[in-house]
């Protein structure tokens, strides 16, 4: 092979195979008194507009010009009884109360030794087609919802970092 086609391939074809986002860096986020944690890329942006004592939301800046970017917003709460079957319905049918919400999968989850349900949707919010991840943990008498929302268009691209999160979550006892 000629140099000027290894260093064509180089430049190239190969970053295109390799996809196009760079590995994140990652920090832990850990806030007493919730008692759940996660690694969150560095560079995401934490919204300090949510109001809810238990929930916690992040961004991706580098997506902020589009109608909606890579987001991870997780929720959790003290229950005096249910089932995660439940909690994940609940959650899926409060998206469907404002989007028109196609189920492409669901499937059972452990996450740190909480027993879960994975649903993956698609929707449309503000005219920008988009995938989400949500699912729900159950670990004794705690319940955590992991929210995680991408256009449609960005999904494989931000399918490595979300992989990332879910699997440094922790939930403490």
């Amino acid at each position: 092979m000629s140099r000027l086609a290894l260093v064509l391939l180089t430049l190239f074809v190969l970053p295109l195979c390799a996809g196009t986002t760079q590995p994140a860096q990652f920090a832990r986020f850990a806030e007493p008194p919730r008692k759940y944690s996660f690694d969150c890329p560095v560079d995401w942006k934490r919204d300090e507009g949510v109001s809810d004592p238990g929930a916690v939301r992040f961004s991706d800046p580098a997506r902020s010009g589009q109608t909606y970017k890579g987001v991870i917003a997780v929720n959790g709460k003290q229950v005096p009884h249910g089932e995660v079957e439940d909690f994940a319905h609940w959650l899926l049918m409060g998206l469907k109360e404002h989007y028109q919400v196609k189920v492409i999968s669901q499937s059972e989850v452990v996450i740190d030794g909480a027993n879960g349900r994975r649903t993956v949707v698609e929707f449309e919010i503000k005219g920008t087609a988009t995938k989400a991840e949500l699912i729900t943990l159950m670990k004794g008498d705690y319940v955590v919802n992991i929210e995680l929302y991408t256009p449609k268009a960005a999904y494989d691209g931000y399918a490595k970092t979300f992989d990332a999160i879910l699997r440094s979550f922790k939930i403490s006892e």
